[in-house]
């Protein structure tokens, strides 16, 4: 079995202002939503016997935020290595789990490993 994993590298994010009219009062709010065009992109195949770990491509120059899309039904263990750590950090059973989309805290040069979970 394999579960197919979607990353996408972005810069941070954005605010849209919305302003509601229409009333004697008109009020405002804002929401946050991920900065296009995304940075850098990798598609994933995880399967529960061998880690994978992203290239740093997918995090290139500004990177801040990760976005991760598994497969609908499928979930992953991961970790997350820094740029420099001298030892590269793989998922295990006893890793973290992310199930449908997550965004996590990323910089540039970056890697996620996944390996799916049963």
């Amino acid at each position: 079995m394999t579960a197919t994993v979607r990353i996408y590298g972005y810069a941070g994010l954005t605010t849209a202002h919305l302003v509601a009219g229409g009333s004697s009062r008109p009020t405002s709010d804002s929401l946050s939503m991920l900065q296009n065009p995304y940075l850098g992109g990798e598609v994933l195949t995880a399967d529960n016997v061998t880690p994978v770990t992203s290239s740093v491509n997918t995090a290139p120059a500004k990177t801040t935020l990760l976005q991760v899309q598994v497969q609908p039904g499928k979930s992953i263990y991961y970790e997350v290595t820094p740029e420099n750590l001298d030892t590269l950090r793989v998922a295990t059973t006893s890793s973290p789990i992310i199930r449908g989309d997550t965004l996590l805290n990323f910089r540039a040069g970056w890697r996620l490993s996944v390996l799916e979970a049963v």
